[in-house]
């Protein structure tokens, strides 16, 4: 019996927090929703990062914008996934869960890329991650990996690494 008992915990284990919505996810949004939702805070600095779960290097740069976020709390860190709305249980909410993440997260669920990544910066070839910086009267583009908090930091200051 106690076998048994252990058995059903090693399998139900894995599957619990599966589906469970984290408090930072904030929804499913279109584009032209998470472009309301920056504009009404247009008076703040505001990190945002475009990454999946299946990126690599997104997975392996979100420790990077924490630390970023811990040292600069002026700025308001946004994460937009761009995971499968299909594994958004599955896949999306249990790494948020097992990874702790505290910043607000959207998921964009926008299939017209072609009409939206232009929007966001008509450089940006799609690839991911990329991270823009919003402050007052500026915006910052870059696509590509940031390895340190520090170029983060002089990024959102004047756009340069």
């Amino acid at each position: 019996m106690a076998m048994v008992g252990r058995l059903l915990i090693f399998i139900i284990i894995p599957f619990l927090g599966q589906g469970q919505q984290p408090d930072s996810f904030k929804g499913q949004v279109s584009f032209d929703e998470l472009s309301a939702q920056l504009e009404q805070m247009s008076h703040d600095t505001i990190l945002i990062n475009y990454w999946a779960t299946w990126c690599k290097p997104c997975v392996e740069e979100l420790p990077v914008i924490e630390q970023f976020a811990n040292r600069h709390p002026e700025v308001k860190v946004l994460l937009v996934s761009l995971d499968f709305d299909t594994q958004m249980k599955s896949k999306l909410f249990p790494y948020i869960i097992k990874e702790g993440i505290k910043h607000d997260i959207y998921l964009l669920v926008d299939p017209d890329v072609n009409e939206w990544i232009p929007k966001v910066n008509e450089n940006w070839s799609g690839a991911i991650p990329a991270t823009e910086v919003h402050t007052p009267g500026e915006r910052f583009f870059h696509e590509g990996v940031f390895t340190t908090s520090e170029e983060i930091s002089n990024f959102s200051k004047n756009g340069k690494l």
